[in-house]
């Protein structure tokens, strides 16, 4: 790895395979290679030396970007971007690197390693690790309830066919509203959510949201159960894995 590292081989294309083969010695190598590290590479391993030096130098790289920024940016476009010296670079991290990507030309030496990735905040991955996210937390990463370009919250993101109950509890802890919904289907967190999915915290996130959701908002799919939209407890009757259009050919 070396050998290619030195003759010019990109070292992001190889970073995500040597994290999730948990190879800490490939990982060190690429990373002081200046490679970049994406939102979603901070989440991939659960080897506790991989986590804290990707997490390491996910910080450096954030903080040399938001430096630059604060150069290289005009005063009225870092107050565009909510872009301040006593903040932790987050949600315009992207937005900021393809600015200066502009300015600088694509490959200058001032960027290497900078990339952010394309989530739009570090929390806006599926699945999020709880130890790792108190300590992005404790760092400063607070925008734990931004919405992103699809009408995304990142405890929207957590549910699905693989619920993680204690890190949906632990956003509903740290206090995100559970009762967005999305503007395209109307979704709400309670149609969204698993409901058959079990594990640790499951009672007390149902219980969290049971308390604070609507049982009778409707949302805005199209089926055989309704043509105005299903209830919470409709969208979880109905069968998994079968769009809605498949069902009401179905029942035609």
């Amino acid at each position: 790895m070396k050998i290619l590292l030195d003759a010019g081989a990109s070292p992001e294309r190889a970073i995500y395979e040597a994290v999730k083969m948990s190879n800490v010695n490939a990982v060190r190598m690429l990373l002081e290679c200046s490679c970049s590290v994406w939102s979603s590479l901070i989440w991939l391993s659960d080897d506790e030396e991989i986590q804290t030096l990707v997490f390491q130098h996910f910080l450096q790289r954030r903080s040399r970007l938001h430096r630059l920024a604060l150069k290289a940016l005009p005063k009225s476009r870092q107050d565009e971007l909510m872009l301040f010296s006593d903040t932790i670079l987050d949600v315009a991290a992207t937005r900021i690197y393809k600015e200066l990507t502009s300015l600088y030309g694509e490959g200058d030496i001032k960027l290497r390693g900078l990339e952010p990735g394309s989530e739009w905040t570090v929390y806006h991955c599926r699945h999020i690790k709880l130890r790792l996210a108190e300590r992005l937390y404790s760092a400063g990463f607070r925008h734990i309830d931004e919405i992103d370009e699809s009408g995304q919250t990142p405890i929207l993101k957590s549910f699905g066919n693989c619920v993680r109950w204690e890190a949906i509890l632990w956003y509903l802890d740290k206090g995100v509203c559970p009762t967005y919904q999305l503007p395209g289907p109307h979704s709400s967190a309670l149609h969204l959510i698993r409901w058959d999915s079990f594990g640790p915290g499951r009672a007390a996130v149902l219980n969290r949201l049971n308390s604070v959701c609507n049982l009778y908002h409707l949302d805005g799919c199209e089926c055989y159960c309704s043509s105005f939209g299903c209830s919470v407890v409709q969208s979880h009757l109905k069968p998994r894995g079968v769009n809605n259009r498949s069902r009401q050919r179905g029942f035609q």
